[in-house]
């Protein structure tokens, strides 16, 4: 049997409470080479990952896309700042979104999810460094712009149940009314800039936002390449017609959608959108977006687990 890695997960308190973290951590403390090292913020997450990153070994976020944020621009600062990474980074999912553990299927069930973190199957993972006026960082999963706030906020436990993934297209529908158009103006891998009327933005490295609705169900974290979705405005009608479309999964090319993909991305708006990545605010436009590709090494479920989801 191959030798255990030493592994160091990070908890937050304040982000992993109730049934699920109480299960995660008794199955935790069961393996005596694992750390559970328990923080309070930004600042003692990159003290602990900066400690351990250029050693052998695991460093695991347990919590939402939020903690899974805060590691992962951990890691990438730390290699900025000269440390080789050594370690292999891993999602212990105990949030609500958990969107990029659902893009790396690691299973919810705690005794699962730690089968995961304690096997030997790593997979490469593209990480999304950002740059707004107010903030630069990295992320692993998603950056969106426009209206998407909006549409979350009609999304009521029976939307989410009859309509599953598709919700944010769905929810179009709801607040068509009160819509925000956007002019902006977009420039993909140095080719010329682009110019649209917005209503929404999305730069998807992973299929999921808001806790599973899937925004760009081909996207893949690990091809190097964002997904790039400029939702037009239009007639409420064609608008409503998105659903439909995203249903037939041929919304791509709906005439309200814009696709493009691309590793590097310059974003400017008028007005200015609001943005954030992994749910977490981070100013507003101009963007400058880069993929760092296989920039980590993430454990993931066995090919043939994966396949029998």
């Amino acid at each position: 049997m191959p030798e255990r890695q030493p592994c160091t997960v990070i908890w937050h308190p304040s982000s992993t409470s109730g049934q699920r973290a109480d299960a995660m951590r008794t199955e935790l403390d069961k393996h005596p080479h694992v750390e559970v090292l328990e923080v309070d913020g930004t600042s003692e997450t990159e003290q602990a990952v900066f400690e351990r990153v250029s050693r052998p070994g695991v460093i695991a976020a347990a919590g939402g896309d939020g903690t899974v944020r805060q590691v992962v621009s951990a890691i990438m600062q730390a290699r900025a700042n000269g440390k080789e990474v050594k370690a292999t980074f891993a999602v212990l999912p105990l949030g609500t979104g958990n969107d990029l553990a659902r893009g790396l299927q690691i299973p919810f069930v705690p005794e699962q999810a730690i089968d995961v973190l304690l096997s030997q199957h790593e997979s490469p993972l593209d990480v999304v460094e950002f740059e707004t006026p107010s903030e630069r960082g990295w992320c692993a999963n998603m950056v969106t712009g426009g209206n998407s706030g909006r549409y979350l906020e009609v999304m009521t436990d029976e939307l989410k149940e009859r309509w599953g993934a598709f919700c944010y297209l769905r929810g179009i529908i709801d607040v068509i009314k009160n819509l925000e158009t956007f002019e902006i103006e977009l420039r993909c891998d140095g080719e010329p800039s682009e110019k649209f009327t917005a209503l929404n933005v999305f730069f998807a490295n992973g299929r999921t936002s808001g806790g599973g609705m899937v925004v760009s169900p081909d996207a893949a974290v690990d091809d190097g390449k964002l997904d790039v979705l400029i939702v037009r405005d239009g007639q409420p009608g064609a608008i409503a017609g998105l659903t439909a479309s995203y249903f037939l999964s041929d919304y791509k090319s709906h005439d309200l959608i814009a696709f493009r993909r691309a590793s590097q991305i310059v974003l400017k708006a008028n007005p200015d959108l609001l943005l954030t990545a992994d749910g977490d605010s981070i100013g507003a436009t101009p963007l400058t977006l880069k993929v760092h590709p296989a920039a980590l090494q993430v454990k993931t479920p066995a090919a043939s687990a994966m396949q029998a989801d």
